[in-house]
């Protein structure tokens, strides 16, 4: 599908240049900041992505696939999400006291104000980001995103080492990242088809979806407790240093997902959902790119798990080594995460909020029980680790057996089929990653071999990639 396609591929040529970004930053950060630093925040993030995530009201997907929504209605739907980022940002400065001794940190609540106008300018981006969306300006939204990385990066740069907080300031690139984005997805938006759109009271859109819209909004609230949860516990049982550990752990594995499956999930909703009432074409699809994403992420997952300390040296430094076997065991489920991250897209293509939600509900309730025993069994990030891969593993059962039998109204059987044949494949991958595995003991360690030993099985593997996954489809 020609029109899939080149959405997918402005999306991650897009992600590229954000990803290039991230990882530049994301170098410098973890040199400027302690692993302390990290964990104080990332604890915090949950509290600030919650109130996020009560802002959403799940209308985005929702405009996407309405084909008939007028301007009027818009200016309602803005005019909301003035009203309730507004509220939640207010509600979220009350509650900042209850936060601080719910982990028991003693530093002013002023580094958790600082954080407040990511609350309220990320709610008032909806609507332009969906509207970019809606017309798949997915290279316009990517060129967004980088420009609000480099202020900010910009931007902290220019306060570290003038006696700034470290946490003031490093809770700061939220909110820098979040004005710098909303002011330019407002200057873009002017130039889509709806994009000159007033503030009204017109609620007219939302009366007549709004359905919909609970499904989405249940299913990011239940998601959210699943995904957020082990930063929770983590942070109030075994302490700031060991979550900033934990966290950039997960953050450096889910980067293959924000580049490629994250990517394909953006696109499929807004150009597959006028196939919904085709449910033959939109199988078809869903079987063709989950075929070539299972090979994809393999290779991925063989980088990471033969070369774990490498790239934590690079990325992070020495002073986050902790961070290496934390990867190792979440890089287990990367290729099914990287499966299911496009799940989401297929259901709302569907039109079928409803199983998006129960299939997320399922989801929560599996995370939620594996990440409780492991924190209150073992005490330790390890068991964390293995709970939220194991997680991962399971829920990709739960999540596929509704898509099919509910959605696409078919057996299942043939579509796990592919995917064994898919994992099949991937057997010759291995044994480039293994030579070389094996033939490092008889070389010095330094930062050449450790690049050749990153790089060189990589590229090796590239001509049998190709061949299975980027070749064009026969038919």
């Amino acid at each position: 599908m020609k029109k899939l396609n080149t959405a997918i591929a402005h999306t991650i040529f897009g992600k590229l240049g954000i990803y290039a970004i991230q990882i530049i930053t994301l170098m410098l950060y973890a040199r400027m900041f302690s692993p302390e630093n990290f964990g104080a925040v990332a604890s915090i993030v949950v509290f600030i992505a919650f109130f996020q995530l009560l802002t959403d009201i799940g209308i985005g997907p929702v405009i996407i696939n309405e084909k008939n929504t007028k301007n009027e209605e818009l200016g309602g739907i803005y005019f909301i999400t003035i009203i309730l980022g507004s509220l939640t940002s207010i509600f979220f400065y009350l509650l900042t006291g209850p936060i601080l001794d719910y982990y028991h940190y003693d530093f002013s609540p002023i580094v958790l104000y600082i954080s407040i106008p990511t609350i309220f300018f990320s709610c008032i981006s909806i609507v332009p980001y969906t509207l970019l969306i809606k017309e798949l300006k997915f290279l316009t939204v990517s060129y967004i995103d980088a420009v609000s990385h480099i202020i900010t990066l910009i931007f902290i740069a220019s306060l570290f080492g003038m006696e700034v907080d470290p946490l003031f300031l490093l809770m700061s690139k939220t909110s820098i990242y979040s004005i710098s984005r909303f002011f330019l997805l407002k200057y873009y938006e002017q130039n889509t088809k709806l994009g000159n759109y007033s503030i009204t009271r017109n609620f007219s859109f939302v009366k007549r979806n709004y359905r919909m819209a609970a499904y989405q909004f249940g299913f990011g609230l239940i998601n959210y407790f699943a995904r957020n949860l082990d930063n929770l516990l983590v942070g109030k049982y075994l302490g700031a240093a060991k979550l900033g550990l934990y966290d950039q752990a997960y953050q450096l594995m889910r980067y293959p997902l924000q580049l490629i499956s994250f990517s394909l999930s953006s696109a499929i909703q807004p150009v597959l959902s006028e196939y919904k009432d085709n449910k033959i074409i939109l199988e078809r699809e869903h079987v063709y790119l989950v075929g070539k994403l299972v090979i994809i992420g393999v290779l991925i997952s063989l980088v990471i798990h033969f070369n774990a300390d490498t790239i934590v040296y690079i990325l992070l430094g020495s002073k986050w080594s902790g961070v290496s076997e934390l990867i190792r065991v979440l890089n287990y489920s990367l290729p099914i995460q990287m499966v299911i991250a496009t799940s989401g897209g297929f259901f709302q293509a569907l039109g079928r909020f409803d199983l998006l939600f129960r299939a997320g509900l399922i989801g929560s309730i599996i995370f939620v029980t594996n990440i409780v025993f492991a924190i209150y069994l073992f005490e330790n990030l390890l068991a964390v680790t293995y709970a939220v891969t194991i997680s991962f593993i399971v829920n990709s059962i739960s999540i596929y057996f509704i898509m099919y039998k509910y959605g696409f109204g078919i057996s299942s059987i043939k579509f796990r089929l592919s995917l064994l044949v898919s994992l099949f494949k991937c057997v010759p991958l291995f044994f480039p990653f293994l030579i070389f595995d094996v033939l490092k003991v008889y070389f010095e360690l330094n930062i050449l071999t450790m690049v050749i030993n990153l790089f060189l099985p990589f590229f090796i593997c590239i001509p049998y990639i190709y061949f299975l996954v980027l070749k064009r489809r026969a038919t």
